[in-house]
């Protein structure tokens, strides 16, 4: 499967953003997850720091609860983490950007609670802390990624192969 362009992804991103606590008040999604991990697939590393940066900084304009450039601060580290490890996954294989997400997920929540406890406040952590932040949340973004990024891009491919058959 070929990686989906950079702009639609980032503005389903965004949506997602926006909208998603509205339909899944519940649910903590790191809604940029997929989409750095198309831009690690597809950019170089200093293109992907810049991309992390913005991320960062859209997430901290609207976020009250932490100081402004905690989250830039953690995508960016979460690039440098995790860049590299785009040689183990392949652009061809439809678990790609799921799996990819998953890990980029599971090093955000790491440096996000390592920075929180670290700059604000002194976290409790006991087993559902880890089970539910380094385990459960990782991977609900991964299925997230596949169903709001992965499938719209089969879609697209199925539809645009069966329209040229056709025409």
């Amino acid at each position: 499967m070929k990686t989906p362009p950079l702009i639609p992804s980032f503005f389903l991103g965004l949506f997602a953003f926006f909208f998603g606590t509205v339909f899944f008040p519940s649910f903590r999604l790191i809604v940029f997850a997929p989409f750095l991990a198309i831009v690690f697939q597809q950019k170089s590393f200093l293109y992907s720091l810049w991309m992390a940066a913005f991320v960062g900084l859209i997430v901290d304009l609207f976020n009250t609860e932490f100081r402004f450039g905690l989250f830039s601060l953690s995508y960016i580290l979460t690039t440098l983490g995790s860049y590299r490890e785009k040689r183990r996954f392949f652009e061809e294989s439809l678990l790609t950007l799921p799996l990819y997400t998953t890990l980029i997920s599971f090093v955000f929540s790491v440096v996000t609670f390592c920075l929180i406890t670290f700059f604000h406040q002194r976290l409790s952590f006991n087993i559902s802390v880890l089970f539910t932040n380094f385990l459960i949340l990782p991977l609900v973004d991964g299925l997230y990624g596949f169903l709001w990024f992965s499938c719209p891009m089969i879609l697209y491919n199925i539809f645009k192969r069966n329209r040229l058959y056709h025409s």
